[in-house]
């Protein structure tokens, strides 16, 4: 009787210190801080803690997922073994509070590369801009970039890019941002995108646009390893201009020059193509108006005809 006494006590005191690791984990205590009912799905490296209304969801976001996760961990050398928490949350008040109140209204998802967490909103609540697959693959080489760079900073502008650039983000392909910059010469310089967040929605998608063109110029010049060697020199410490020095040939300042002198060779004319669309919007309009102004015209004269013809009469 008396071990069963001393066992039971154990275990109470066990489950004591259980339960104080699991409160003061940053993670936890923001989730059950919410007074609601979440879930947790796992399948290593991926958690993924959702609430009822999201299991289908979950579903498809863990298995988008596990089928990235492979070729992003081959593609930038990333050893860690260590668990990826994603959150999907019900509400924007979840999201808010999940990310700290950072996030901008027109962001879609986060990630907090510290805590390796992705934050992303519920399908059931918001009408994503781009593909789930889209979102999930892009937020999750975020994670893979700053875990492969073993904490070193990576430039917000390699970053975007690379991760828009592995998510095969097509909203950021046809250069129309970079056209309209290139025309009122306001292309943001590379290094000032680290504000991204920090931006109106226009600006932020011309800082998006650069940042996926950068990355393409790069990979079109060097090839697509370039990425990764990029990422595996960071990670030993190595300076950015070191780097690029080594693999290019050329320091940031003359790659960003070179790179904006190839954008206005290619691209200063794509805004032609948008407003090209107005263009024929505009000309079928005309058109309708054209097509009633000479129905209204005929009605006028066949009334006129008919006065006549009862005059005569």
């Amino acid at each position: 009787m008396q071990n069963n006494k001393i066992i039971c006590c154990i275990k109470k005191i066990i489950a004591f210190f259980i339960f104080l690791a699991l409160f003061f984990n940053p993670l936890f205590s923001t989730v059950a801080g919410s007074n609601m009912v979440w879930i947790q799905m796992e399948q290593l490296p991926f958690e993924v803690i959702f609430t009822p209304l999201d299991s289908t969801n979950a579903k498809t976001i863990l298995h988008l997922l596990k089928q990235s996760h492979p070729v992003l961990v081959a593609a930038f050398q990333d050893t860690s073994t260590a668990v990826i928490h994603v959150l999907i949350a019900p509400s924007q008040a979840q999201f808010d509070l999940l990310t700290g109140h950072v996030i901008p209204e027109w962001g879609e998802a986060a990630s907090d590369i510290t805590r390796r967490r992705i934050v992303l909103k519920s399908p059931n609540w918001v009408t994503y801009s781009m593909k789930m697959h889209t979102i999930v693959v892009h937020e999750l080489t975020h994670i893979i970039l700053e875990s492969a760079a073993n904490g070193n900073a990576i430039p917000r502008w390699l970053n975007e890019g690379i991760a828009i650039h592995y998510s095969q983000d097509t909203n950021y392909a046809s250069g129309s941002y970079i056209s309209k910059a290139l025309l009122t010469n306001s292309l943001i310089p590379l290094d000032k995108i680290d504000s991204v967040l920090k931006f109106q929605r226009n600006k932020a998608s011309l800082a998006y646009q650069e940042s996926y063109f950068a990355v393409k110029y790069l990979t079109e010049r060097y090839g697509e390893n370039i990425l990764g060697d990029i990422i595996q020199q960071l990670s030993r410490g190595v300076q950015m201009d070191s780097i690029f020095i080594q693999t290019t040939g050329e320091d940031l300042a003359a790659f960003e020059r070179n790179w904006t002198q190839s954008l206005s060779a290619t691209h200063r004319w794509d805004f032609l193509q948008e407003a090209g669309n107005y263009v024929w919007i505009a000309i079928g309009i005309l058109f309708i108006i054209a097509i009633l102004r000479i129905h209204k015209r005929k009605q006028k004269i066949l009334k006129q005809w008919e006065e006549e013809e009862q005059q005569l009469r």
